[in-house]
């Protein structure tokens, strides 16, 4: 039985200080959420959901680390 392995098992790259990586984490993201949308329904098995769920999981949080220290503090002013 053929799965499919959506996001290819892409990861986001590393977070730093320049805002390039940011913007690179999010086209990874949004790169995956088109990967995961594309999917036939008929590949859209068990495996499918627990390895979406994983890809999703590593993306959020190299977006959260990402963030600049104190960024929702800023954003509460």
């Amino acid at each position: 039985m053929e799965t499919t392995e959506p996001g290819s098992g892409q990861r986001p790259p590393a977070p730093g200080n320049r805002p390039g990586d940011f913007r690179s984490i999010l086209e990874e993201l949004r790169e995956l959420v088109s990967a995961f949308a594309d999917a036939s329904p008929d590949h859209m098995t068990p495996h499918f959901y627990a390895h979406a769920f994983n890809e999703y999981d590593i993306a959020v949080r190299a977006l959260l680390e990402a963030l600049p220290d104190g960024f929702m503090e800023d954003q509460d002013r």
